[in-house]
């Protein structure tokens, strides 16, 4: 089995042992060169010097933020409820609400700045009483064609 800890020569000063994991990790935090000169602990009352790069390859292991990390594991999102968003569409769709609640943040802030807006420039130009009512064409367009969250999960 190869060593695990090491010594350390940092411009003539030794220091350590040091856990090569430690090692690692201070090198991708550029807290220590690639190039600095290593020892394994068992060796250092007859020194055999190598990189840090060389004793982290030896043993599988690289200096990258990536080898750090696990990848991750794939989390089972719960589904939601289709009826609860076609309620929220039927009663606050103009709000957007049924967007947020699926994960469509940038739909429902549109949504809502349009019923917003529309309500507030409809008093001084009737006119903009459409936009609203382009917003309600919208949920009901949502509520037929939306079978899932942003996330790609479909609906229950």
């Amino acid at each position: 089995m190869m060593p695990q800890e090491y010594y350390v020569d940092e411009m003539g000063e030794i220091t350590g042992p040091y856990a090569l994991r430690t090692l690692q990790q201070l090198a991708i935090k550029n807290r220590l060169e690639m190039m600095t000169m290593v020892c394994p602990a068992e060796k250092i009352n007859n020194p055999e010097w190598v990189t840090l790069e060389e004793a982290l390859r030896d043993h599988g292991l690289s200096a990258t933020v990536a080898s750090l990390y696990p990848h991750p594991i794939p989390q089972n999102k719960a589904q939601l409820s289709r009826v609860v968003y076609i309620l929220l569409a039927l009663f606050l769709g103009g709000f957007g609400i049924h967007n947020y609640y699926a994960g469509y943040s940038k739909q429902g802030s549109l949504q809502l700045a349009g019923t917003l807006l529309g309500w507030a420039l409809a008093v001084v130009f009737p006119v903009f009483i459409l936009l609203p009512a382009c917003v309600g064409v919208w949920v009901l367009i949502d509520i037929f064609s939306t079978d899932k969250d942003a996330q790609g999960v479909a609906f229950k």
